[in-house]
C-alpha cells in the first residue's frame, strides 16, 4: 500500500471519528498521531487521540 493510499484512508478514519464522537458525545476528538498495520498481515489503522469536552457553559 502506497502512502498515499495510507494518507487517504487515515483522512477518511478522522474524519468518521471526529463526527461520531461530535454527535453522540458531544466532544472533540483530537487525532495526535496513527500507524497503519502492514494490509498483507491484516487490516488495521490505530488512531492515538484525546476527547476534549468544554464544560465553561455549566
Amino acid at each position: 500500500m502506497s502512502t498515499a493510499d495510507q494518507q487517504k484512508i487515515v483522512e477518511t478514519a478522522t474524519t468518521i471519528s471526529t463526527e461520531h464522537i461530535k454527535q453522540y458525545y458531544n466532544a472533540e476528538f483530537v487525532v495526535t498521531s496513527h500507524d497503519v498495520d502492514d494490509p498483507s498481515i491484516h487490516s488495521r489503522l490505530y488512531l492515538y487521540d484525546y476527547v476534549t469536552t468544554d464544560y465553561s457553559f455549566v
